[in-house]
């Protein structure tokens, strides 16, 4: 299952922006958003509970990592 988007427009530029992804970055902690290697995982593993007590943030490779142990 993929995550919830939302198309965002500044000054006539629009942008695709994971709404998981900015719900962590809005209330959670800021990072950069725009670096894909932080990925947005949900501690209770359903990814329509979009409470930002649900999030935890991680590099991309913290999942291959775990899937091998």
């Amino acid at each position: 299952p993929g995550s919830t988007s939302v198309c965002m427009a500044k000054n006539g530029k629009k942008r695709v922006v994971s709404v998981p992804r900015l719900v962590y970055h809005l209330f959670v902690k800021e990072f950069d958003i725009r670096d894909t290697a932080w990925r947005v995982y949900y501690k209770d593993g359903n990814t329509l509970n979009l409470h930002y007590s649900n999030l935890m943030l991680k590099r991309g490779a913290w999942s291959i990592n775990k899937a091998k142990r």
